[in-house]
């Protein structure tokens, strides 16, 4: 089992290859996220992400979709494409990385429609995984065939209960909408607010104002944080110089991305890339829950 302040992992047997290619839960997590960081967990092919709040309001994006998550509830997404979680206040959050037939026939629809919003279902994820935890702390690592039983009793209790997780999104206003939707496609290519609140019409003082009451953030931060997520996956790749990252995430020049950089992970981007290089002769990264941005 993984733990620490922000972390809790619980360590899970694989099933035999006949449970797992039904259902198998990969990750059974508890993470408690900090006001103002964004988080984001990575593409897993043929897997399906499920979230529940425990207490908090945070915003989720998935496949170009937003979706908003309060104490009680929980999201389903397909693993085919990242999420990414802005917290507005602390938040504990559960998050179960499913995989198996039985999902891809329960969980189906929320590829379909971006993702299933459940109002109430917080409860039945936060069950399971207090559950696999007990089990856990009297048993050692827990059985994959327990595991897997106890994962389609809740997806069973979870069938039917879901709505299009754009249902949830109607108290967003379309400027806020709008405006997260051109940040996340022309991040690089955006001359600061004033160029988006060009973009949507309406005035910089307006887009600040009513961007920060509803996501909990003001667009400058959210849109550097945009950036500096796409540097991330740049260094990871260890074969790009600093400049061209700067370049390639809209920043003006190398200086000033290593500030941005450096004021929101505490590291130069240097530091990062030799980090990620010797953790990951160590770890397999596909298997990393989350990463801050």
């Amino acid at each position: 089992m993984e733990y620490s302040d922000k972390l809790c992992s619980i360590e899970l047997e694989a099933p035999d290859e006949c449970i797992s290619g039904l259902l198998c839960i990969l990750r059974a997590d508890r993470i408690c996220l900090d006001e103002g960081e964004m988080y984001s967990f990575p593409e897993r092919q043929g897997c399906w992400y499920l979230f529940a709040l425990e207490k908090g309001n945070v915003q989720m994006t998935h496949n170009g979709g937003h979706v908003n998550l309060k104490s009680g509830n929980a999201a389903a997404f397909s693993a085919a494409d990242s999420v990414t979680v802005f917290p507005s206040a602390g938040a504990n959050l559960y998050m179960l990385c499913l995989q198996g037939s039985a999902a891809d026939t329960l969980l189906n629809a929320a590829a379909k429609k971006g993702g299933l919003f459940f109002p109430s279902g917080g409860y039945r994820v936060t069950v399971l995984y207090t559950a696999l935890l007990t089990e856990w702390e009297h048993h050692g690592k827990v059985p994959g065939v327990t595991a897997s039983a106890a994962a389609y009793q809740m997806l069973t209790g979870l069938y039917g209960t879901g709505v299009p997780s754009g249902d949830s999104r109607k108290q967003m206003p379309k400027v806020v909408a709008d405006a997260i939707r051109i940040m996340q496609q022309d991040f690089a290519f955006l001359d600061g607010i004033g160029d988006l609140a060009d973009r949507l019409e309406v005035s910089q003082e307006y887009l600040t104002r009513t961007f920060g009451r509803h996501v909990g953030l003001p667009p400058g931060k959210y849109l550097n944080q945009l950036k500096i997520e796409y540097a991330k996956l740049l260094l990871r790749q260890g074969r790009h110089s600093v400049s061209f990252v700067a370049d390639a995430c809209g920043f003006a020049n190398g200086n000033y991305f290593a500030r941005v950089f450096r004021n929101m992970t505490g590291l130069s981007p240097a530091q990062y890339m030799k980090n990620y290089r010797d953790q990951a002769a160590a770890e397999d990264p596909m298997l990393d829950p989350f990463y801050v941005l």
